[in-house]
């Protein structure tokens, strides 16, 4: 699973959130997870999970009252939820911006990350979205 795979690098969770199972519709809303890359230097890194099939990929990122899912906006307004509250936790997060991860999690549990900022792979450094994706996107 995705979280897993971010723990098997050394990254810590600092998002209260359990981590999530394919099925589950219990938490649906705002930021997956919140990780904290021990570095250095450290840095946040807010990530959004995506479960698919075999069939190719088109970033699902539905436009909210805040922007796009994952766009600066929309992960700005949610940090301080995904913390539980905690203020001073969420100021180090948005200070400077965190990186933003999608988690591309196929049936066979393999995981690809892609960083949103660059759209590319974080392993492989292919690129994984168009430049009319990435657009929509930046941290604004």
């Amino acid at each position: 699973m995705g979280e897993a795979d971010l723990r098997g690098r050394g990254w810590e969770q600092v998002s209260p959130n359990p981590p999530h199972r394919i099925g589950d519709a219990s938490n649906l809303q705002g930021i997956d997870s919140i990780f904290r890359d021990p570095g250095p230097p450290p840095r946040y890194v807010v990530v959004e999970s995506k479960y698919r099939s075999d069939e190719p990929f088109a970033p699902p990122f539905p436009m909210t009252k805040d922007g796009p899912q994952m766009g600066g906006r929309w992960a700005r307004e949610r940090v301080m939820d995904a913390v539980g509250g905690d203020r001073a936790l969420a100021r180090q997060i948005l200070d400077p911006p965190p990186q933003r991860v999608l988690q591309r999690i196929g049936p066979d549990g393999k995981v690809q990350n892609i960083d949103f900022d660059t759209g590319r792979d974080i392993a492989t450094g292919k690129k994984a979205f168009t430049s009319e994706e990435l657009e929509h996107l930046k941290w604004r």
